[in-house]
């Protein structure tokens, strides 16, 4: 979060727009580039393997690839900042699967750690960024990039060495589950890269400057919960066949999520406009109903992320079914909702995202219920 501000304190507005679009690409890939594994570790408990890696490394390439295309053709960027980010993308989904062993290890502190990689390396890039004048966003889109292949290396030693002779290495890759689950991840991601991608085709590329400081001082603090709850609570669910204690598990996240998540999102509404202007040195301005919007939408964020964790967790296949239909179809509400909202602004086109997460969430409810009165072990 910090990173970003100080990086669009740094950089002209256009250049601070590449860097934006080069972090909504890298989580684009990433998510899509893990192969469903991140899900599929924790659900099978698979081990790290070589030819789990290769899978994952195979699969990021055509990704990345698909994405260095659409870069370079609808969004302008230049083909060596495409090149980078294709690299950074083949690295982070590495390490979002080194995240999911320790996740399913209940190493969360750990697992988090690890897939908090990208926000350490923009922090550290932008703290460089003070003490020498960056005028374009290759430079610190670079220095991010070479952080990765590092932590990749290093994280998957240690795994290999802990963890690799939990299961047998040989376990085929079970792609009949795993293509239901990379289409809800891409449905994920793409809705919470909404905004970025839709700004400079139906706002422009300054905007999007704009709100990747809003982003980062009013979204990104829901979007660390919406990740943090599935982490801490899928495990447990998945590791509990207590038809009972999984309900308690439950209430205990949901009422923790909600004394972080209500009083936060007043703290942001209060703070963030006066954070703009000072982190940035006035170079930014936001607005008290931009950011109280923005606040609302994270709040639905939680909200599907919590639900969906349940699902992801100890729903049946008919389940992700029911989640990757909501997931997609909340992304196409939002999308076509932002075409005739666009016409107030970002204000207009950041409420009309919020309404596809407020979609998703009715649409999953029933099969959150269902997986919450189903005993353990109970029929797909």
């Amino acid at each position: 979060m910090l990173g970003n501000v100080l990086l669009a304190r740094q950089l002209p507005p256009l250049e601070f727009a590449g860097v934006a679009l080069y972090l909504a690409f890298n989580q684009i890939g990433t998510t899509l580039g893990a192969a469903g594994a991140e899900t599929l570790i924790v659900r099978h408990q698979l081990a790290p393997s070589r030819r789990l890696l290769g899978t994952v490394t195979a699969f990021t390439c055509a990704v990345g690839a698909g994405l260095f295309l659409i870069g370079t053709i609808v969004y302008e960027m230049s083909l060596v900042l495409a090149a980078i980010t294709l690299v950074g993308i083949l690295a982070s989904a590495i390490i979002r699967v080194e995240g999911a062993y320790y996740q399913s290890k209940q190493r969360i502190s750990t697992s988090a750690l690890l897939i908090q990689t990208l926000n350490f390396a923009l922090l550290g890039v932008a703290i460089i960024a003070l003490f020498f004048e960056f005028e374009t966003a290759l430079i610190p889109c670079l220095l991010i990039t070479l952080c990765f292949p590092v932590a990749a290396a290093w994280a998957w030693r240690t795994l290999t060495a802990s963890f690799g002779q939990d299961r047998d290495r040989s376990t085929p890759y079970p792609w009949y589950e795993a293509w239901p689950i990379i289409s809800i991840a891409a449905a994920g991601v793409l809705a919470l890269q909404a905004e970025r991608l839709l700004i400079p085709q139906l706002l422009s590329v300054e905007l999007l400057a704009t709100y990747a400081v809003l982003a980062a001082l009013a979204s990104a603090p829901f979007q660390i919960l919406m990740f943090g709850v599935g982490h801490a609570m899928m495990p447990r669910l998945k590791n509990n066949e207590s038809l009972d204690e999984r309900r308690r598990i439950v209430r205990h996240e949901l009422a923790l999520i909600s004394l972080i998540a209500v009083p936060g999102g007043a703290i942001i509404l209060l703070v963030a406009p006066t954070l703009a202007e000072l982190l940035t040195a006035g170079k930014y301005s936001l607005s008290t109903t931009l950011v109280g919007v923005t606040v609302l939408t994270g709040l639905g964020k939680v909200a599907y992320g919590f639900l969906a964790a349940i699902v992801r967790a100890i729903g049946t296949t008919r389940d992700l079914r029911r989640l990757n239909f909501a997931a997609w179809f909340g992304l196409a509400v939002g999308a076509l909702a932002a075409i005739p909202a666009s016409r107030f602004g970002l204000t207009g086109l950041v409420l009309a995202v919020g309404l596809g997460w407020a979609v998703r969430s009715i649409l999953l409810l029933p099969a959150v219920l269902a997986a919450l009165t189903r005993r353990a072990g109970a029929a797909n």
